[in-house]
């Protein structure tokens, strides 16, 4: 179930950006260094996941995953304005009204905006996280 979650969130994420910006998942950063990442880009992290009930059977539990998502662009500074802190609330702009309240094929129900880490700065890019959980059902096999 979480990786079709996973492909679902890419997928909408990818409808929502402009083509110029790469979605890109924790597979895709593992081996990446900062120097080579390309900006703009989205980064999608899962966060782990919260049991929120469990039938006393214990063949069902209804669950609550959290996504990281993460706007990444260049670090230029121009003057007293930051374009990179411009640039990553653009993309966030499109982003949180984008995944808000939609519900993916394989969830129990919408994305709910959470609180997200704050936002981080380093010489090369700009990092702008939203949090987003997600609940489901987990059905036993047998």
């Amino acid at each position: 179930m979480l990786a079709q979650m996973h492909t679902e969130l890419v997928a909408r994420l990818e409808q929502l950006l402009p083509d110029a910006v790469r979605v890109l998942t924790s597979d895709d950063l593992g081996d990446l260094t900062e120097d080579r990442m390309p900006t703009p880009s989205v980064h999608l992290i899962y966060r782990g996941e919260q049991v929120l009930e469990t039938r006393p059977d214990g063949y069902s539990a209804r669950t609550a995953s959290s996504w990281l998502v993460v706007a990444v662009v260049a670090n230029q500074r121009r003057g007293s304005s930051n374009e990179a802190e411009a640039s990553a609330t653009e993309l966030q702009d499109r982003i949180r009204p984008g995944l808000m309240g939609w519900r993916p094929q394989c969830a129990n129900g919408p994305l709910v905006l959470a609180t997200p880490p704050a936002p981080a700065m380093t010489s090369a890019c700009f990092y702008l996280p939203t949090v987003f959980t997600v609940e489901t059902i987990v059905h036993a096999n047998h």
